[in-house]
């Protein structure tokens, strides 16, 4: 069928016509490509019983959307077809091209035993066996197809298109998140924060800020967090940042990593998932790095984005089995990469607090095994479920949060940095 043409009008009226199948009890009998369903021939079926008001006959159905050359040529393609076993009972050829007369359609339907009708766009009717014409003809009426806006076919064809098809499972993350609208709001007040705190004090744009500065700003530092139950800073030092080098790793890495990540999570759960690793990074910053340093200020957005990446290899072991075998590749590999190289810059550099890094790296994989979903059409997971879930992980920061309190010495804050 790829081999015919199919013209925009007659791809429309192929989808009205499986629209109405579907408003009145059909289903898809055919596997169904999601992208190009309105151009393919496809196979569905109408139940003899069904709970809609049918005026359809039942039976199977081949809708064929083709602008046909001859009837020779679409004879030989339902000869074929017929050939390896499929043999429904109804064919609905829709075009917009030469059309078929009442004597190639009753040919067509004593030839193969079946009831055949031609949807004629040019002509603007049904010509064809009367008991398949009859009930099609309505979807001239141009009511129809407001009527029918509510039958979303390709809700229908998620039990039947293969999410581990690349395609299917691209296609379906598109129509999904079409714009990663979380990811660049978090860049742009990450940006507009950064910014703020150069006009407030603008010594050296390319600089870096004076620690007391950061403090003062909301900086995560042990001796305040702790010692004068400041928890705010736990968030507050997730939107600051110590210079441009700084804030331009980590809104890169964010835009990278977030454009994917949002779409796969939807943009609610990602939101979640961001604040909950900076969250993260903060409490192991606090129960590592600022122990022994109480006076030591911490700052950056580098937690929530390995929060991030944890999520990636979360959802990607969490649905092995439901995404394409390409993806899981490319998830796992790109995400144990950057955890291997991003740690062990870590390591070798001092200044980096790679307790966060890794703090935000073991809540983001743990929500992304919690929180991950098969894309819509498929049933997602009810508010309630998700919520418990979130809530289970916030409860496991406030314990980490008291554990990190305990190691830390609430000595008074030195500010001779």
């Amino acid at each position: 069928m790829h081999a015919h043409s199919v013209s925009p009008p007659t791809a429309e009226m192929s989808a009205l016509v499986q629209q109405l199948l579907l408003a009145q009890g059909g289903a898809y009998a055919s596997v169904v490509d999601e992208r190009v369903w309105k151009q393919i021939a496809v196979l569905m079926q109408v139940p003899e019983e069904s709970r809609y008001d049918r005026t359809v006959p039942a039976g199977s159905y081949l809708i064929v959307p083709w602008d046909i050359a001859s009837r020779e040529a679409l004879e030989a393609y339902i000869f074929k077809l017929w050939q390896t076993g499929v043999r429904p009972d109804f064919v609905v050829i829709v075009t917009s091209a030469i059309g078929l007369h009442d004597t190639d359609t009753d040919a067509l339907s004593a030839r193969f035993d079946c009831a055949v009708a031609a949807v004629d766009i040019r002509a603007g009717l049904v010509r064809g066996h009367r008991r398949l014409s009859l009930p099609l003809d309505i979807i001239f009426d141009p009511d129809t197809g407001n009527a029918l806006k509510w039958v979303n076919p390709l809700q229908h064809m998620s039990r039947l298109a293969d999410p581990r098809d690349p395609r299917v499972f691209f296609e379906r993350l598109r129509r999904a998140s079409p714009r990663a609208w979380v990811t660049m709001g978090l860049i742009a007040f990450n940006v507009l924060v950064f910014i703020a705190m150069k006009l407030t004090e603008p010594r050296n744009f390319f600089g870096q800020f004076d620690p007391r500065y950061l403090v003062e700003m909301g900086a995560n530092v042990g001796a305040l967090t702790v010692g004068n139950g400041e928890t705010w800073r736990l968030m507050t030092c997730t939107f600051l940042h110590a210079d441009i080098i700084h804030i331009g790793f980590n809104v890169y890495a964010l835009k990278v990593l977030g454009d994917t990540a949002e779409r796969l999570f939807g943009s609610t759960i990602f939101v979640a998932i961001y604040l909950l690793a900076a969250l993260g990074g903060s409490v192991a910053s606090l129960g590592f790095t600022l122990a022994a340093n109480p006076n030591l200020p911490s700052v950056g957005a580098s937690g929530a984005v390995f929060g991030i990446i944890g999520a990636l290899l979360g959802f990607a072991l969490s649905r092995r089995g439901s995404v394409p075998p390409q993806v899981f590749r490319g998830l796992t590999r790109s995400a144990i990469m950057l955890i291997v190289i991003n740690v062990g810059i870590g390591f070798a550099i001092t200044i980096i607090d790679n307790a966060a890094h890794i703090g935000g790296l073991v809540v983001g994989l743990g929500a992304g095994l919690a929180l991950s979903r098969d894309l819509p059409p498929a049933v997602q997971p009810s508010a309630q479920t998700r919520g418990a879930r979130i809530a289970a992980i916030v409860l496991a920061l406030i314990v980490g949060y008291w554990m990190a309190a305990a190691g830390v010495e609430t000595m008074p804050m030195r500010m001779g940095m």
